[in-house]
């Protein structure tokens, strides 16, 4: 896109999701609530652990798949099918493969020393890493994304090569969805209600079916917005009224979560579907929230924009590492968890900036890899 076109809150959207992946990941160390390479040796029962695993769960990688869904239908404005599979091969496939051998092992192996008490070195860690790859040691871990969104993208291809010849079906979604803003959101808790009781999340790509047709779900929706930017214009009126529906809902959420939480009981059915029911309506309403303001408040291009993003994807494949070397350090100092929590995400910033000026963007494989353009690798 040219300057004068680009949307520049989707930008914002795409570096402060990332940006909120260390806050979150270092929370779950202590509220044990979801996957992490460290562990603290004891769960926490801290409400703002809680919140900062749960809360930011309900919406942020949602937001992402939209935002990968506008990219997309901007991508394809300028490519061809076969362009745009090449572009997604380089810029997701080729980072996933690079980070499940150089960054996930390295990570994994500070777990599998905390967690297993591994013995060995880095290098006679490798076959134990792969051996265990998915069982024990997270497989992808955080790059699940990566995954997930090569093959959305390859579903989008197939679907508008059905429909090439059909545009009129395109275009008749996209008005109906300009039209009727909120019914996505039915069938969001269609898909929640039906298989989040069943497949509460794993991100393995084969037996995620909750996660894997409502992140579809979105990224579609983000295609679809962006083809009729009525769309948008539509969000931003009723920005209002989905914040209000979004903090009640959320507030109810966090409530029922927490105290299936703190009652240490697993969940009955009912409450899950129940809690799938909410979760439904409230991610929904939460990301074009999120979407509404952006675009109020922040579509602005500034060379801050300009030199996060650049550094953004970088971020995404090496904070993990970064965060949990720190953290198992922090560990066994002793200090207060809320201490450590603070001092390992304000770390975990410093050391990637640092490293990405160092070392990432002077290095050819890891420009390449982290999507950094040479032109651009000295400024």
């Amino acid at each position: 896109m040219e300057h004068k076109d680009r949307e520049y809150y989707l930008d914002w959207l795409r570096v402060i999701v990332v940006a909120l992946l260390i806050p979150h990941h270092a929370a779950i160390t202590f509220s044990h609530l979801g996957d992490a390479y460290i562990y603290s040796d004891h769960q926490i029962p801290s409400l703002y652990y809680f919140i900062q695993s749960k809360f930011l769960n309900l919406w942020f990688m949602r937001l992402l798949f939209l935002v990968s869904g506008f990219s997309s239908f901007y991508a394809l404005k300028k490519r061809n099918f076969r362009e745009y599979l090449l572009e997604r091969v380089k810029r997701l496939m080729v980072p996933l493969c690079f980070a499940i051998a150089f960054i996930c092992p390295p990570t994994a192996y500070l777990m599998a020393i905390k967690t297993y008490h591994f013995e060995g070195n880095i290098i006679d860690f490798y076959p134990e890493f792969f051996k265990g790859f998915v069982n024990r040691y997270l497989g992808w871990g955080h790059l699940w994304f990566l995954a997930y969104l090569f093959v959305f993208s390859l579903i989008l291809i197939v679907l508008l090569k059905i429909l090439q010849n059909n545009i009129a079906y395109i275009e008749k979604a996209s008005r109906f969805l300009s039209e009727h803003i909120l019914f996505p959101m039915i069938v969001i808790i269609f898909l929640e209600v039906l298989l989040r009781p069943f497949f509460p999340g794993l991100q393995n790509l084969y037996s995620d079916w909750a996660n894997f047709s409502v992140y579809l779900t979105f990224f579609l929706l983000g295609y679809l917005f962006a083809f009729r930017k009525t769309s948008t214009a539509t969000i931003l009126k009723y920005t209002r009224m989905f914040g209000i529906l979004s903090l009640t809902l959320t507030i109810v959420f966090i409530y029922l979560h927490h105290w299936f939480f703190i009652s240490e009981k697993p969940f009955p059915r009912y409450g899950t579907m129940l809690l799938a029911l909410i979760q439904g309506s409230d991610e929904y309403v939460l990301v074009l929230f999120f979407i509404g303001m952006a675009k109020r408040y922040i579509h602005k291009r500034s060379p801050l924009l300009l030199y996060l993003s650049r550094t953004s994807f970088a971020l995404y494949l090496f904070h993990y590492l970064i965060l949990s070397a720190v953290i198992y350090g922090l560990l066994r100092t002793g200090l207060h968890h809320y201490v450590i929590f603070v001092i390992s995400v304000l770390l975990t910033y410093a050391i990637f900036f640092i490293l990405f000026e160092s070392v990432i963007k002077r290095i050819g494989i890891l420009r390449y890899v982290c999507g950094i353009k040479k032109a651009t690798a000295n400024h």
